[in-house]
């Protein structure tokens, strides 16, 4: 069994590095292998893995599960190659078949992803035959067995629509390269870049956490992976010099979730993004930046005042590598990304023959050193786990289709976002703080893509109808979404990084809360104001990125009663309306809270700096 999953494994990816030389085939062609392969590691992945003495019913059902599973995938792939595009009556054989990939589709996400996704998805099936009987803008007239296989089996409305095809194109290739990255050295390059850079600062090790999980995250893309792949590093070291374990976990929580908002790569959701919205790839990364720069910006700053407070410890000297030996050694490792960022901004590819062309400069840089040249044997385990990394992608898009399918043909999408405006009663505040809530609910324990692609068809058509831009709509659904990795009270990267930190691992989420803050303030900034997202006039661009900046730090101060001393009652009362206006899309009312800021953070340093001189005074006295 593990033969067999190396096999298709490294079979899927040299499949789509094939098709993105020589170009795709059609989309229920490469969709449908691309499952298929997905289905059958999901399931043979059971066979390998130790769950002790797994009854023999349970072993013959899932194996005929995944060869019925994969039988859907050749026969819809069969299919679409006989009838060459053209649209036939509905079969026998096509109902069997769309039913047996419908149930096996279900099954396995339950098992991979728990039960959310499928639970929404069966509602959603059970809902397109009952319409009939339901009351006021829920109603619709029903649909028979035929035309709901028709719509998610065999059109490219359902399972095999737009996200699934994003996934088996874009998405499997970005994979594929940070698969390649990864294996050459270039995950170990980024931790120990930042820890030669940060390493000697107050909260040094936390600081190295943010830093390597903003560019290890922005590749890897899955916030729980990121707390992995970085946290065993980064939470030990953070525990070292003197951080409470539920601090330590939380930070790694808070800054690996945020990698996945961090260009150049911004993990799978965003392609699909891209595609949802009708634009280019590099114009969601162009107007994340800064978003992803007040994340990580916000959550710098909490780490710094809790050191401060808690008066944490430097890595020691000799523990630190060496920044020159760190550069000389591994410098190479930024080419890749350097290639990608140029393919993608400059030269005008597309995301997959960019994708494409950075792992080739990754095989080829890493030649450079015989530490990180690539053998064989390296390049074959790269092309497999990147397969592997896929598989969780496939299911949530495959099964975001049924949803997207029956939200089509019952009109229920539309119906939804009806519904909301009118619990907003209009406003938009009350409707922001509406999907807020909504996004972080239905985030809560679903992959980022799921995550996503669930909103983008429940809520983020209520902003748009509401007149806001689709990519400030889109990227405030997304922004909740990934927040809820670390939000109780499922919380997945904070469950990750308890057990790495040996602690419990709500205190983890409740902590990494307080340290991301300001996160949740960060989506409301750009909706109110869309030069965050750089559009605008260049001088209109700059004005209110000071203010957003300024926004959240006086976020930050104001729930850690902490600037360059503690911050007294009064102080962070001032700072309750500065930050209120200073959100509101009104110059005069910005101005006034940046003044009202300018206030607090003065009088608090001009009182340090009294009490720091008395200290001095007072030392200096009892030295004479």
């Amino acid at each position: 069994m593990n033969i067999a999953i190396k096999a298709i494994a490294i079979g899927l990816s040299t499949f789509h590095l094939y098709v993105a030389i020589f170009g795709t085939l059609t989309r229920m062609q490469q969709s449908g292998i691309h499952l298929l392969a997905a289905i059958l590691l999901g399931y043979f992945a059971l066979f390998v893995k130790n769950e002790g003495d797994v009854p023999l019913w349970k072993k013959i059902y899932r194996f005929i599960f995944a060869l019925s599973g994969a039988a859907s995938g050749v026969y819809i792939v069969w299919t679409d190659i006989m009838r060459d595009g053209r649209i036939t009556e509905v079969s026998t054989i096509d109902i069997i078949f769309g039913v047996t990939m419908v149930i096996v589709l279900l099954d396995v996400t339950r098992i991979k992803m728990g039960w959310a996704m499928p639970i929404i998805a069966a509602v959603a099936l059970i809902y397109s035959f009952i319409g009939p009987y339901l009351p006021g803008i829920f109603a619709h007239r029903g649909f028979s067995l035929n035309q709901m296989v028709q719509q998610l089996f065999l059109y490219t409305e359902g399972i095999f629509g737009t996200p699934l095809m994003i996934a088996a194109t874009y998405v499997i290739v970005f994979l594929i390269f940070g698969s390649f990255l990864e294996v050459s050295g270039g995950g170990k390059f980024f931790i120990d870049l930042a820890t030669a850079l940060f390493g000697r600062f107050r909260g040094g090790p936390a600081k190295v956490a943010v830093v390597s999980s903003a560019m290890f995250g922005s590749i890897n893309g899955t916030a729980t992976a990121n707390v992995v792949s970085t946290g065993t590093i980064t939470i030990p070291l953070m525990k070292k010099v003197g951080y409470a374990p539920r601090v330590a976990g939380a930070v790694e929580a808070v800054a690996s979730s945020g990698g996945q908002i961090t260009p150049p790569v911004m993990g799978a959701a965003v392609f699909i993004m891209a595609q949802m919205i009708g634009v280019q790839y590099s114009e969601v990364m162009i107007a994340a930046i800064f978003p992803a720069l007040l994340y990580y910006v916000s959550v710098f700053v909490s780490i710094d005042i809790e050191s401060a407070k808690f008066n944490v410890k430097r890595t020691p000297k000799e523990e630190m590598p060496d920044l020159k030996k760190v550069l000389k050694e591994g410098w190479f490792h930024f080419i890749p990304l350097t290639v990608l960022i140029y393919c993608l901004s400059i030269a005008g590819y597309s995301p997959m023959r960019s994708a494409l062309i950075a792992v080739i400069s990754v095989i080829v840089v890493s030649a450079f050193s015989k530490k990180t040249r690539l053998s064989f044997k390296q390049i074959l385990h790269a092309l497999e786990d990147g397969a592997k990394t896929s598989v969780i992608v496939a299911y949530a898009t495959a099964v975001a289709g049924i949803i997207i399918g029956v939200f089509n043909i019952t009109g229920l999408g539309l119906n939804l976002s009806r519904l909301i405006i009118d619990i907003s009663g209009g406003s938009l505040l009350m409707i922001l703080i509406i999907t807020m809530l909504t996004s972080i609910v239905l985030g809560m324990g679903l992959p980022t893509v799921a995550a996503y692609l669930i909103l983008a068809i429940t809520v983020a058509p209520a902003l748009t109808q509401l007149g806001l831009d689709p990519m400030a709509a889109h990227m405030f659904v997304f922004y909740f979404g990934i927040l809820s990795a670390f939000t109780p009270p499922v919380a997945i990267a904070a469950y990750a990084a308890g057990g790495i930190a040996d602690c419990d691992p709500m205190e983890v989420a409740i902590t990494a809360c307080k340290i991301g803050i300001a996160a949740f303030l960060i989506p409301y900034l750009f909706v109110y104001s869309n030069e965050i997202l750089l559009m605008g006039t260049p001088l209109s661009i700059v004005i209110q990125l000071v203010i957003a900046f300024v926004a959240v730090f006086a976020l930050v101060i104001f729930v850690h009663g902490y600037f360059v001393k503690k911050v007294d009652i009064a102080q962070r009362i001032i700072l309750i309306p500065s930050l209120i206006l200073m959100i509101v899309p009104n110059l005069l009312y910005q101005s006034i809270g940046l003044i009202l800021f300018a206030i607090v953070a003065g009088g608090n340093y001009i009182s340090y700096r009294k009490s720091f001189n008395l200290s001095t005074d007072i030392n200096q006295s009892k030295i004479l």
